[in-house]
């Protein structure tokens, strides 16, 4: 865009020094450029539109205050603390309801995979009954032994303390199971007849 000193000049008009200094002077003073004015322009709409902005969040405000007029702020407030307390407590109960229901499947998850392990282990073992075998796994799981994948910790040295402590739950090659046995009387003496036999169990 060309200044007006070069507008002058192209029109072929003579000035000296002091009056082109004079005529910019005059024209910075009176006169604005395209630039100029567009900026002026965009600082006015932000200034109108920041206006507008004010007037919203005015109107918003006023019109809430007014909402409250006439009403009682103190149980306004204890209800809004009310209800903040219920859903509080009730996120709480949530939270803790999830927690428990977690850990009591995980829990189950583990017992079974400890139980499956347990079996493993002792598929090689011999009882001398079902109530034999029953007894010792019992005795395993109140041991609390931990297990590692497939395999549960500490059992075989705990399986080498019961083979001592309770021999007669273990049935060994060539050893036959116990025969209990009843008291019976005929003609006078005293005979022992088999009363139960139990199974060896694998």
């Amino acid at each position: 865009m060309k200044n007006i000193l070069q507008i002058i000049a192209d029109a072929k008009l003579e000035a000296t020094d002091e009056q082109k200094a004079a005529i910019e002077a005059a024209v910075k003073e009176n006169y604005r450029t395209v630039s100029d004015y567009e900026k002026q322009t965009r600082k006015v709409e932000t200034l109108t539109q920041e206006r507008d902005n004010y007037k919203e969040q005015y109107d918003t405000a006023k019109a809430t205050l007014d909402g409250f007029e006439g009403k009682d702020f103190d149980a306004i407030t204890k209800e809004r603390d009310e209800w903040k307390t219920k859903a509080e407590n009730s996120e709480k109960d949530w939270k803790k309801k999830f927690e428990d229901s977690e850990k009591e499947y995980a829990a189950k998850i583990e017992e079974r995979d400890f139980n499956d392990a347990l079996v493993k282990a002792l598929s090689g073992e011999k009882f001398t009954s079902d109530f034999a075998k029953t007894g010792i796994i019992d005795m395993i799981k109140k041991k609390g032994l931990k297990r590692e994948g497939e395999k549960i910790l500490g059992l075989d040295d705990y399986m080498k303390e019961l083979r001592e402590s309770q021999k007669d739950a273990f049935a060994s090659e060539g050893k036959e199971p116990p025969i209990f046995t009843v008291p019976t009387s005929r003609g006078g003496t005293e005979e022992k007849t088999e009363a139960f036999k139990p199974s060896t169990v694998w």
